[in-house]
């Protein structure tokens, strides 16, 4: 689901990676963060960390200082080319140095001091993610998402592509556009005005599953990820979109609007996101799927 420029995980909890070699210490910090609401996975050590994301990539990882060599860069150097950890927060427990008011100074990285209160723990995790998803908002609307937003989109996706990979199935990526027809079925890419872009972005996420991903890359063009949806299974829900967008009351839109999409398909189509977005890209270019409103509303 997506509101205007806003990434959002499909999943209902987020997931948090807690990384301490003490039992004690992890034992606290599973109960911290099981009643804050999140899904909990842990590892004592480099090794177990990489597997933990291999297996489910988390949206926060908090980790103790205290284990040796342990570090957002040690991680990354250890995880497969095409999982980057560097839009993930991170949050080290310290032994020393200066004390952080939760939530005041926030970063993708943030310190925290022990012993610490459970709660304030909790509260700077869910500021940090906070800070994430502000980040993705913060992205023109009218330009390309931020380096950053970006960076989240690619990890969300990447967490699908690897389950894919490890476990079988499919996941489809949609590109489409939202452009003004100009006569009958052709267009030329004239700029919609704002106001009918945003209308018709309020009305997107209820016409997909609450499963999927939805985001908006420029004004006009969105990605759409489908788990668990093949090539064919795509091709419908794509033709059932574009009927629902035929539906749609703009009644601030000048001339009728048509949309059309690309699709790719993993692992069919292959299993980087790169090139699952350039196919998709392609075929929107090439070969794209149509539909347009019959009359301006």
């Amino acid at each position: 689901m997506f509101v205007g420029a806003k990434l959002i995980n499909s999943q209902d909890k987020h997931v948090v990676l807690l990384v301490a070699d003490h039992y004690e210490t992890m034992d606290v910090l599973e109960q911290t963060f099981a009643r804050a609401g999140f899904r909990v996975f842990g590892a004592s050590n480099l090794e177990q960390a990489v597997s933990a994301i291999e297996f489910q990539v988390p949206d926060i990882v908090v980790c103790d200082t205290a284990i040796k060599d342990f570090s957002r860069e040690s991680l990354q150097e250890n995880m497969p080319e095409d999982l980057d950890l560097e839009a993930i927060p991170f949050v080290f427990l310290c032994s020393t140095g200066p004390a952080h008011e939760p939530g005041r100074y926030l970063d993708l990285n943030q310190y925290f001091n022990k012993p610490f209160d459970p709660i304030a723990l909790a509260t700077l995790a869910e500021r940090t993610l906070a800070y994430r998803q502000s980040l993705v908002e913060s992205a023109q609307a009218d330009a390309p998402l931020s380096v950053i937003a970006r960076k989240v989109l690619r990890k969300d996706v990447l967490r699908e592509l690897h389950r894919v990979q490890r476990y079988g199935g499919h996941t489809s990526l949609c590109i489409f556009d939202i452009l003004e027809q100009q006569t009958g079925k052709s267009f030329q890419a004239q700029p919609v005005e704002p106001i009918v872009l945003d209308r018709i972005a309020d009305f997107l996420p209820g016409m997909i599953r609450t499963v999927d991903l939805l985001a908006r890359l420029t004004r006009r063009r969105f990605l759409w990820i489908m788990p668990g949806t093949d090539g064919h299974g795509s091709h419908l829900a794509v033709q059932r979109l574009m009927s629902s967008f035929t539906e749609i009351p703009i009644i601030e839109a000048r001339t009728p609007l048509v949309m059309h999409a690309g699709l790719a398909t993993a692992p069919d189509d292959g299993l980087s996101y790169e090139e699952l977005l350039e196919l998709a890209q392609q075929e929107l270019t090439q070969r794209p799927i149509e539909a347009a409103q019959s009359t301006a509303r």
